[in-house]
């Protein structure tokens, strides 16, 4: 496989990166830690990236005109990707298919910037209605709205009580919680146009 990927992206070596329940895939040169994923190991290369729930949820989206790939590390420099258009779906991965916590957090808090900032153009559905309600009870207004710093660890104490939190502590992954929890770590926005199956910063 390594091989015909490296036919596809002449140049660039080829890192193959990803899990499967949290768990190194076999053969993959790196996991799913957050820390893993420095400039000296892959700048510079092609990244072919898989996860158990993070690839089926981009999958839907192929047909999407413009993906933005949201985290609390980059949230507020995606809210302002966002801010641009008039109509936005917030698609959650889940774990196992199943709702997470962690997910709600993420989506209430970038409903929350969006609606605020845009004056409230956005009309909600049902679901941003209930993911921005949860980040509200979450955390004191200064903190919520951004005027007052949220610190990682006050954060990473909500997410390790999430179903994909849980699981990562039983791994002993529990580190990449806490990085996780870095807000607004990056100014950078992961993006995928329309028919593409590649991700570009």
């Amino acid at each position: 496989m390594r091989e015909t990927l490296q036919k596809q992206s002449p140049g660039h070596p080829v890192l193959l990166g990803g899990e499967r329940g949290g768990v190194l895939i076999d053969g993959f040169d790196i996991g799913n830690s957050p820390e893993d994923y420095t400039q000296e190991r892959v700048g510079g290369k092609t990244l072919i990236f898989s996860t158990t729930n993070g690839t089926r949820a981009i999958f839907r989206l192929l047909d999407a005109d413009t993906t933005y790939l949201a985290s609390f590390n980059n949230a507020d420099a995606v809210v302002k990707c966002l801010l641009e258009f008039s109509k936005i779906t917030i698609l959650c991965a889940g774990t196992d298919r199943k709702y997470t916590e962690e997910d709600m957090l993420l989506a209430g808090m970038l409903t929350e910037r969006l609606t605020r900032l845009s004056a409230g153009r956005y009309a909600l559905n049902t679901y941003a209605v209930a993911a921005r309600e949860r980040w509200d009870t979450s955390f004191p207004v200064a903190k919520r709205i951004g005027n007052d710093p949220i610190h990682p660890e006050n954060l990473a104490q909500l997410l390790r009580q999430s179903h994909g939190g849980k699981n990562l502590m039983q791994l002993g992954l529990g580190k990449d919680i806490l990085v996780a929890s870095r807000m607004n770590l990056f100014g950078q926005v992961p993006k995928m146009q329309s028919g593409s199956r590649e991700i570009v910063l």
